[in-house]
């Protein structure tokens, strides 16, 4: 698929993420998470990390999921889809976040303190909203 195509308005259908799922598009790409990502995310942060510690290879697809008010203090989200996501509200506190793509993704009130941010580019056109949200010694 070309470059213009995709921002041309027409609707098309592409894989995002994990293999099951194809995806509609209008003006850019929506992807959906994988609802077993979502799940073992939500079994709290010392599950997840051992889970992400056991299979370093997996790429993991939170693209889209709504994770706001959740408590992912000191989670590893280190190489995580994050595009549009929702996460305003979160304790991010400590969470690695280096590598992932964070296009789009809403941090409204969210907390990143000493979060690491890792070599974010925030200030793009598809930046993250950080409206409201704590960044004290969060590291890039």
């Amino acid at each position: 698929m070309s470059i213009p195509s995709l921002f041309s308005g027409a609707s098309s259908s592409l894989k995002c993420g994990h293999e099951e799922s194809a995806i509609e598009f209008w003006y850019g790409v929506a992807c959906m998470a994988n609802p077993a990502h979502v799940a073992k995310l939500k079994e709290g942060v010392e599950p997840w990390n051992q889970w992400r510690s056991e299979n370093p290879d997996i790429r993991v697809d939170l693209a889209d999921a709504n994770l706001s008010g959740m408590n992912l203090s000191g989670a590893d989200l280190k190489r995580v889809d994050l595009v549009g996501s929702d996460l305003g509200g979160a304790s991010l506190r400590r969470a690695q976040l280096n590598e992932s793509n964070l296009a789009m993704a809403k941090f409204v009130g969210a907390d990143l303190r000493n979060a690491n941010l890792g070599q974010q580019d925030l200030l793009s056109p598809t930046s993250t909203k950080l409206i409201c949200a704590r960044l004290t010694s969060a590291s890039e």
